[in-house]
């Protein structure tokens, strides 16, 4: 698995090794030990789903008082994918990041 910090507190960017053969191929969305060797220890305890149409703004997420971690796996197609930090006592406060 490849790994990018990027410069908002908590935020890492992540690319699974993908095997491919002739009959498709496989990768590891997540892996307990994995994970926790890169320093993100929380424990994920629910997987969702979503497909979308072309050209979709997918909503914007925050959680104030339950804080959760998030995993996101792109299988097909590209997507945009913007993280703000909005925790005002946070030392990167404000500024984003983006990837495709």
């Amino acid at each position: 698995m490849n790994v990018t910090e990027i410069s908002l507190d908590g935020v890492l960017l992540t690319e699974p090794k993908v095997y491919s053969e002739e009959r498709g191929c496989f990768l590891e969305s997540y892996e307990k030990k994995r994970y926790e060797s890169i320093g993100i220890k929380e424990e994920f305890v629910q997987d969702n789903h979503s497909l979308l149409a072309k050209n979709v703004l997918r909503g914007l997420h925050f959680t104030k008082n339950n804080p959760q971690a998030q995993i996101l796996t792109v299988m097909r197609g590209n997507i945009f994918d913007a993280v703000v930090d909005i925790r005002k006592d946070s030392s990167t406060f404000g500024p984003w990041f983006g990837a495709k």
